[in-house]
């Protein structure tokens, strides 16, 4: 191989040779033992400038680095430094594992609060320090283009594999940190659904704690898990359980995050509950889940997210299933005789009949029919009901009987020629 560093014979290595210099084992055979030898009381002092360099060239290490991180940084700098010098001079040199040491710095860093940006930015700028530093160190003694660009390229990829190491450290960390911070937020959510009485101060200093201080009303989103459930992140507002058997979660009324759920939670079914009280939330989680039972029922519409301050009067109707259905028997029990047919026309022309105040036209333009077949439909409900019509105790019921009725003939599956509610 050409000789590509100075020697007695050569004051200067020649550079227009034509073998380049890429790897370690070429370049602990062409460069000088005693130069390679000599760098090593520069080891400290390489590893100081490295620091001062990455503080100067990133603002996120601005600050003066001090104490025993400062240490830690210099020495696992020198470390590296001078176990490159003992491979270049002893190709059997034992390869320490930086595996640990420079994870665990990454991790620091993410306890710092600095971003992973920076973090790569810092090892970009050591890795232009050593490569300045080493080439003006190396020229003295007449190393060769071809060489420096040698040292130049390891010295890159080097630092890119120990960033890489610090980078993993640093996402592990990030993921434990959010982990940490996922199952405390859980927590604050099952402290305020707790049963008998919701445990509000425990709540209150747990969310404070996690730098989101409770405000004084919250919402409860109840969830229905998809056979293969994915979630995105709902970020640090939302207190959540995703994988309790009852899924939910809490958050202010006013949260963007509540928009977002569709994409935040594909192929989930949620349900916004109304604002309540931090003592009332459970109320509010109680709605939501009935939205759910009333949309897979087909009383409410089918969609991702439904919203229960649009569906007051359909959920409050359905609140207690055993009441609604003794009020449904006994007020339109006068319709028992009729055919199930017969029973949903006299249904609709009711509903519209307390709606309109008993204006005939308006009636029959609003059910497609001629006047004469509402006349004939509104004496038959008079006969039926009687008195109860004008009495507003049992017209207030009524309205809300039929209402009932007529949703759930609207789930029933429809047959070829069947009447159907409109």
């Amino acid at each position: 191989m050409t000789n590509l560093v100075a020697s007695p014979d050569v004051p200067m290595a020649r550079e227009n040779t034509d073998d380049a210099v890429r790897t370690a084992d070429q370049l602990r055979r062409v460069l000088p033992r005693e130069m390679v030898r000599g760098f090593r009381p520069h080891a400290r002092r390489l590893a100081q400038s490295i620091i001062t360099g990455v503080r100067q060239s990133v603002p996120e290490y601005a600050e003066p680095l001090e104490g025993p991180f400062a240490e830690v940084l210099i020495a696992a700098a020198q470390s590296v430094i001078l176990r490159g010098i003992d491979a270049l001079l002893e190709p059997k040199t034992s390869s320490d594992d930086w595996t640990p040491l420079f994870r665990s710095i990454g991790a620091i860093e993410c306890g710092q609060g600095r971003s992973l940006d920076a973090l790569r930015a810092a090892y970009r700028v050591a890795a232009s320090v050593t490569a300045q530093y080493v080439t003006r160190y190396v020229r003295h003694y007449g190393v060769a283009t071809e060489v420096l660009t040698s040292l130049r390229s390891i010295i890159d990829t080097e630092c890119e594999r120990l960033c890489g190491l610090a980078a993993e450290g640093y996402a592990s960390a990030k993921a434990g940190t959010s982990g940490q911070a996922a199952r405390r937020r859980e927590r604050v959510l099952h402290l305020l659904l707790a049963e008998p009485v919701p445990e509000i101060a425990a709540a209150t200093e747990e969310a404070r704690a996690l730098g989101c201080p409770l405000p004084d009303t919250l919402v409860a989103v109840a969830l229905r898990r998809p056979d293969d459930p994915v979630h995105g992140d709902l970020g640090g507002t939302v207190f959540a359980d995703l994988h309790g058997p009852r899924p939910c979660l809490l958050t202010t009324a006013d949260d963007p995050v509540l928009a977002e759920l569709p994409r935040l939670l594909p192929g989930w079914r949620a349900a916004i509950g109304p604002a309540a009280p931090l003592c009332d939330v459970r109320s509010s989680l109680h709605v939501a889940h009935r939205a759910l039972d009333l949309t897979e029922r087909g009383m409410l519409p089918d969609a991702p997210v439904i919203d229960c301050a649009e569906h007051r009067t359909t959920l409050m109707l359905f609140a207690d299933d055993l009441l609604i259905d003794n009020l449904v028997e006994r007020r339109l029990a006068p319709l028992a005789p009729l055919t199930e047919r017969q029973q949903e026309r006299m249904l609709v022309t009711l509903r519209e009949w307390l709606a309109t105040r008993g204006q005939v036209c308006e009636i029959a333009q609003r059910l497609r029919v001629h006047p004469q077949t509402v006349r004939y439909r509104v004496n038959k409900l008079q006969q039926l009901f009687g008195e109860h019509l004008t009495d507003p105790q049992c017209r207030f019921e009524l309205a809300l009987a039929t209402r009932v009725r007529l949703l759930r003939y609207a789930t029933r599956p429809t047959r070829s020629g069947e009447f159907v509610v409109e």
